[in-house]
């Protein structure tokens, strides 16, 4: 389900921009990075999100195609800790 270049992802973070366009955990890396992502998260806005979900997982349900962004989201996005 995963790679080489997730696996480089998770130790580099959001600085790796390299994607196997066959691996799931790629194409859910690329959607958490993206605009339509964002908006669902911050903006409360998921149309665009659920729509790129559909075209990109075509094969899977869409909340299980959600939790692999969201998985990835988390990781590129680390909350903000206070000392």
């Amino acid at each position: 389900m995963t790679c080489q270049d997730c696996a480089d992802a998770r130790r580099q973070g959001c600085c790796h921009c390299v994607y196997t366009l066959t691996c799931e955990g790629c194409k859910a890396r690329m959607l958490a990075k993206s605009l339509a992502a964002y908006k669902a998260i911050e903006k409360g806005e998921p149309d665009d999100l659920r729509d790129a979900l559909q075209r990109i997982f075509p094969k899977l349900p869409v909340k299980q195609s959600k939790l692999l962004v969201w998985e990835w989201w988390d990781l590129l996005h680390p909350k903000e800790t206070t000392p």
